[in-house]
């Protein structure tokens, strides 16, 4: 089948393409394969009805909203996009390939149609997001905050108790593998960085990402963290004052070198420290 596919694909035949990704009597992989194909290659009606047919994004190269998005610019795509998820799965990956859609913001848009500056200044779609072929994908930049420079210390909340904080779930749902809680500031300990420079990072530890395994789109990615900045802020119209006004602190362990995180976040205005610790090896 995966021959066929290329052949049909070489002579443009999607709808036969797409008739055999729809066919409910034909192997779940070779179907989502054949649905990969016409949502990275297929004029654009093609290309979304291929990535609507299997919407959850889980599974096979990566999901096909995220592929359908990485080829096609949004006013392409827009008019064919029935399925409310997929749409706004695609519109937020747009975003992130560098697209501004405030146009088509809604007051209840989340997160916003357009990056903020704090999430472009560090934020690169070529290096920090993948770029699919008909068979696999490469790109998508690792998670490893801080960079070796830093050196070696313990974590600068140590000791220090922890406080219930509404955020801290949901910052530690970002990862199976990344940990979070809150702490009262003031943190003295740590290198200085800025929240701009943690950003790509922490959008690829909310794909899940891991050593051994791929995560889902960046778009969902950036959806969580938007949720757990809100809650951290107290409201999705605080974030941006209080990414502005964030005093985050990073340290290392000798033995981070890759997918690592280690990152408090302290707003100065509550007193409160979100510390968020992790790790992953193969």
């Amino acid at each position: 089948m995966y021959h066929l596919t290329n052949v049909l694909a070489d002579d443009g035949r999607w709808d036969d393409l797409l008739a055999f990704a729809a066919d409910p009597a034909g192997a779940a992989g070779e179907r989502r394969h054949v649905a990969h194909v016409v949502a990275l290659e297929a004029p654009p009606p093609f290309a979304v009805a291929a990535a609507e047919l299997f919407p959850d994004g889980r599974g096979h190269i990566g999901p096909l909203w995220d592929v359908v998005a990485s080829r096609n610019e949004w006013c392409a795509l827009a008019p064919h996009l029935s399925d409310p998820g997929v749409r706004r799965l695609v519109a937020q990956t747009r975003v992130l390939r560098g697209e501004d859609l405030s146009a088509e913001d809604a007051d209840d848009a989340d997160p916003p149609l357009r990056l903020r500056e704090w999430e472009a200044a560090r934020w690169d779609p070529e290096r920090d997001m993948w770029s699919y072929d008909r068979n696999g994908c490469t790109g998508a930049t690792m998670w490893a905050f801080p960079g070796p420079l830093v050196p070696p210390s313990v974590s600068p909340a140590t000791g220090r108790p922890p406080v219930e904080h509404a955020a801290v779930a949901l910052l530690d749902g970002l990862s199976p593998v990344v940990r979070a809680h809150a702490v009262r500031g003031p943190v003295r300990r740590g290198t200085t960085a800025w929240f701009a420079d943690a950003y790509p990072h922490l959008v690829q530890v909310a794909t899940g990402e891991r050593a051994a395994g791929r995560g889902t789109g960046h778009a969902l990615a950036r959806i969580a963290l938007w949720r757990a900045l809100a809650a951290s802020a107290g409201a999705r119209d605080a974030v941006d004052a209080f990414v502005e006004r964030l005093r985050c602190v990073t340290w290392r362990r000798p033995e981070d070198v890759m997918y690592h995180l280690r990152l408090v976040l302290e707003d100065p205005t509550t007193g409160i420290a979100f510390v968020l610790t992790g790790t992953d090896r193969d």
